[in-house]
C-alpha cells in the first residue's frame, strides 16, 4: 500500500499530534521490551533526500542514513530494548488498487530539469527536483545496503509476505505475541489489531512518544471503519472530489466519510468504479496475508473471502514467502508474475541505449519468469505478463510466459567431499563463479591427480536433500551460468564461459567476478564504449574526452568503500551509463535468485534459517556498485595540471576517508582495467569489437597508464 498521501501532514497542522499523543515518556519504561518496527517508516524518518540525493539516485547508500541508523541501533543496545523489523514484501496485485502513476513521461522531464540545473551549477535546484521524486522511495539496491547493515549489526528483520504493517498488527496481537510495542506510522490503525504505536523514539533525550488508537479516534472524532476508509479512499480512490481530481486531501476526506451516512452510495453516485475500489481494499486490510509461526502465509482474519485470489492474485508457495520473508529474493519477480504486469520506470538519465538494454534484455527476463513458473500454481504456467514501458502510454507488449522445463537433476559435483576436495586443489574457501567455471574447465577426481576430460557429464542429483550452503550454491549457480550460455547444458564451457574462465583466472580476476561478466555483456552488445550516449531529450552536457569517458565507465563498475559521509558528486554520463548497467544487473540478480528459488521448490533444502540469508549474499549480483570510483577516475583523466595527488584526491574526495584507501581502490581499479582489457582484446580477435573499438581501448589504456605512473601512490602493472 502506498504512503497515505497528507495524513501525517494533516495531523500535525491540524495540532491532533500535540493533543493526543503522549509525549516524553522516559526510555526505561521499554527497558527489556521488543519493539517491532515498520522498516520503511524507521529509515523515512531519519532520512531527508536533499542529505546525499546524487549517491542514493546512483546506487550508494547515504552516509547520513547509516550515520543515523548506526546511532539507532546504540541507542536500542543501550536502553536494553530489542528492535525487530519487518519490512513490506509483495505488492497487492488487485487491478483495483493499483497505484495510479501520473505520466511517466512528466518524471521523465522533472529528471531532464535537474540535470539541466546541475550542468549550469545550480546544485540546490537539482536537489529540489531529485527530492520532490524521490520523497518517499529507497531503491532496492539502497534497501539491499541497509538489510546488510541491520544483519551486520545483529538486528532481526524479515519481509512481510505483503504490507509490513499487516504483519506488525499479527506479531502484537498473536498468541503469544512476539512484540509488545509497534514503532510504525499511524496507518497501522487500519488494522484494529493494532491498539497503541510508537510514534518516534529519541535516544539523545531518552524519551519516546505514543499514540494509542482510541486517543487518536476521540480526537478525530472518527470509528475505526471511518478511519480506514479515510485512509483507503485517499491512497486508492480518485476523483472523490471532482474539483480536485489530483489532489487526494486526508482532511477533506476525512471530513467527507464523517458526513456522509452511506460512504459506498455517496461513492457510487459520483464516480462508479470508487465504490468497487473502496470494497476491494476493505477486504484487502480486513484479510491481508501474514507469515505465522509455522512459517505459513495466510489471511489475518483467519477467514479467507472466496476472492481472496482476485486481491492477492494465485496462490503463491509457502516456501517462496519463506524466500521473500528471509530477504534471500527481491519481490520483483514474483511481482510481475502475479501482478502480470512488468511497467518499466524512467530511468535518472534516459539515453537510447538504456531503452535498447531493455529491449535485449527481454529474453533474460522471459527465461527467468518460466523458470520458476514451471514449479508454481498451474495458473502460472501459461500467463500473459504485459510490458509497459514508460515512454509509451499505450500498447504494452504481451511476454508470453510459458512454463519452461523443470531444472535438470544435474549439479556441480557428486557430494559435498568432492566440493571441499576441489576447493583445496584450486586453493580457495569460496564457492562462486570462478569456482565452477575452473571446475567445469578441469578438476581431479577425489584421491588421485588424473585430470576428467572437458566433456565428462554432470553427476545427477539423488534424491538426498541439499544440506550445505555450498552444495546448494554450487548448483545454483551451475544452473544460473546454463541459463546465461556461459555453460552449455552437458556441462562443457561455452565460447562465453572460456572467455570468461580465463580473465578470472588471471591477476586480480578473482576479485571482480560479477564485473567481468558485466563487462563482457556489455562489450557484447555494443554499450562499453568511448561515445557519448544518445540522450533523451538531446542533450549537450557532455564535453567528456573519449579517453575518460571509456575509463571512467569502466571504473564506475566497481564499488567503492567509503564513509557514512554525504557524496554530493555526480556525473551525466556516468548517471546515464548507471542506468544501462542498472537494466543488466538486476536481470542477472533476479535470474540468480529465481534459479535458486526454483531448485528449492523442485528439491528439499535443508539449512540453519540464519544460512538462507548467508546463501542470498553470496549469489553474484548482490549489490550494485556506484559511481563513485568512475567519478575519481574521470578527475583524473581530465585534470591538466600533472599535479595530482593522492592528498588533493582525498580534498576532493573525502568520503574514502584516507589516501591509504583512495590509493587501494584506484589500484584495484587498474587490475579490473587490465581484465577488461584482456576481455576486449580477446573480443577484437574474435570480430565481436570492431576495429576502431579496440584502437579505443589500446589508446585510453596509454592514457590511463601515464596518469597512474604520474600519481605517486598509484601502481600501473
Amino acid at each position: 500500500m502506498p504512503h497515505v498521501p497528507t495524513l501525517d501532514e494533516y495531523m500535525r497542522r491540524s495540532g491532533a499530534w500535540a493533543r493526543c499523543a503522549k509525549e516524553g515518556q522516559p526510555l526505561a519504561g521499554l527497558r527489556g521490551a521488543v519493539v517491532a518496527i515498520d522498516g520503511g517508516h524507521w529509515f523515512h524518518s531519519r532520512y531527508e533526500p536533499a542529505d546525499d540525493p546524487f549517491r542514493c539516485q546512483v546506487a550508494g547508500v547515504p552516509g547520513p542514513l547509516v550515520v543515523s541508523l548506526l546511532r539507532d541501533i546504540d541507542g536500542f543496545s543501550e536502553a536494553g530494548i530489542k528492535p525487530f523489523v519487518v519490512f513490506n514484501g509483495l505488492n497487492v496485485p488487485a487491478p483495483l488498487l493499483q497505484p495510479h502513476h501520473h505520466s511517466e513521461k512528466i518524471h521523465n522531464n522533472k529528471y531532464f530539469m535537474a540535470w539541466e540545473a546541475q550542468r549550469k551549477g545550480d546544485n540546490k535546484a537539482a536537489i529540489s527536483f531529485l527530492q520532490k521524486n524521490f520523497k518517499y522511495a529507497l531503491s532496492q539496491n539502497v534497501l539491499q545496503g541497509l538489510l546488510c547493515l541491520l544483519t551486520k549489526k545483529k538486528v532481526e528483520w524479515i519481509r512481510a509476505p505483503f504490507l509490513a504493517l499487516a504483519q506488525l498488527a499479527w506479531i502484537t496481537s498473536a498468541t503469544p505475541p512476539s512484540a509488545t510495542h509497534i514503532w510504525a506510522s499511524p496507518e497501522c490503525f487500519m488494522f484494529p489489531q493494532t491498539t497503541s504505536i510508537i510514534l518516534d523514539i529519541n535516544f539523545q533525550n531518552h524519551t519516546y512518544t505514543t499514540l494509542d488508537q482510541s486517543a487518536l479516534f476521540h480526537e478525530l472524532l472518527v470509528t475505526q471503519e471511518q478511519f480506514t476508509d479515510a485512509c483507503l479512499i485517499t491512497t486508492y480512490v480518485e476523483q472523490v472530489y471532482p474539483q480536485y481530481p489530483k489532489r487526494r486531501n486526508f482532511g477533506d476526506t476525512l471530513n467527507f466519510v464523517k458526513s456522509t451516512p452511506n460512504i459506498m452510495q455517496a461513492l457510487r453516485s459520483r464516480t462508479p468504479e470508487s465504490a468497487a475500489v473502496l470494497r476491494t481494499a476493505r477486504s484487502m486490510i480486513q484479510h491481508h496475508m501474514i507469515f505465522n509461526y509455522s512459517c505459513v502465509c495466510e489471511p489475518i482474519s483467519g477467514n479467507p473471502p472466496a476472492n481472496i485470489d482476485g486481491i492477492f492474485g494465485p496462490r503463491l508457495p509457502d516456501q517462496a514467502f519463506f524466500f521473500i520473508c528471509m530477504g534471500v529474493i527481491s519481490p520483483q519477480v514474483l511481482n510481475n508474475i502475479i501482478s502480470a504486469t512488468l511497467v518499466e520506470t524512467s530511468p535518472l538519465v534516459d539515453s537510447t541505449e538504456y531503452r535498447g538494454m531493455l529491449s535485449d534484455l527481454v529474453d533474460v527476463r522471459a527465461n527467468t519468469f518460466s523458470t520458476v513458473c514451471a514449479t508454481m500454481n498451474p495458473a502460472f504456467r501459461s500467463r500473459s505478463i504485459l510490458w509497459q514501458h514508460y515512454w509509451e502510454d499505450t500498447n504494452p507488449q504481451d511476454l508470453q510466459i510459458r512454463a519452461g522445463p523443470e531444472l535438470s537433476s544435474i549439479k556441480l559435483l557428486a557430494n559435498d567431499e568432492e566440493i571441499e576436495v576441489e576447493l583445496k586443489r584450486q586453493g580457495t574457501t569460496h564457492v562462486d563463479m570462478c569456482f565452477v567455471l575452473s571446475t567445469r574447465a578441469q578438476h581431479s577426481l577425489p584421491g588421485t591427480n588424473q585430470s576428467i576430460p572437458l566433456n565428462s557429464p554432470l553427476p545427477e542429483r539423488g534424491p538426498e536433500p541439499f544440506r550445505s550452503t555450498k552444495s546448494y550454491l554450487s548448483s545454483a549457480l551451475l544452473h544460473s551460468l546454463i541459463s546465461m550460455e556461459n555453460i552449455s547444458p552437458e556441462g562443457s564451457l561455452t565460447p562465453l564461459g572460456d572467455v570468461l574462465n580465463e580473465v578470472l583466472l588471471k591477476k586480480g580476476g578473482h576479485m571482480f567476478q560479477e564485473q567481468c561478466l558485466i563487462a563482457l555483456e556489455l562489450l557484447r552488445a555494443g554499450y562499453l564504449t568511448s561515445m557519448p550516449l544518445n540522450y533523451i531529450p538531446p542533450s549537450d552536457t557532455d564535453n567528456t574526452s573519449n579517453h575518460a569517458r571509456l575509463s571512467s565507465r569502466v571504473f564506475s563498475l566497481l564499488p567503492a568503500q567509503l564513509e557514512p559521509k554525504p557524496w554530493n558528486q555526480v556525473d551525466h554520463d556516468l548517471a546515464g551509463f548507471h542506468s544501462v548497467v542498472t537494466a543488466l544487473w538486476r536481470s542477472l540478480r533476479n535470474l540468480h535468485e529465481i534459479v535458486a528459488l526454483t531448485l528449492f521448490l523442485q528439491y528439499q533444502v535443508e539449512l540453519p534459517p540464519q544460512a538462507y540469508r548467508e546463501f542470498s549474499s553470496q549469489l553474484p549480483f548482490f549489490q550494485q556498485p556506484g559511481t563513485e570510483l568512475g567519478i575519481v577516475c574521470k578527475h583524473i583523466m581530465e585534470d591538466t595540471s600533472d599535479n595530482i595527488t593522492l592528498e588533493s584526491l582525498l580534498a576532493t574526495f573525502p568520503a574514502f576517508g584516507t589516501t591509504q584507501q583512495i590509493a587501494q581502490q584506484l589500484n584495484d581499479g587498474w587490475l579490473f582495467w587490465c581484465s577488461v582489457m584482456s576481455i576486449a582484446e580477446t573480443l577484437a580477435k574474435n570480430g565481436v569489437l570492431t576495429p576502431q573499438q579496440w584502437t579505443d581501448f589500446e589508446q585510453t589504456n596509454t592514457v590511463l597508464f601515464s596518469k597512474w605512473s604520474s600519481i605517486p601512490g598509484l601502481q600501473a602493472e
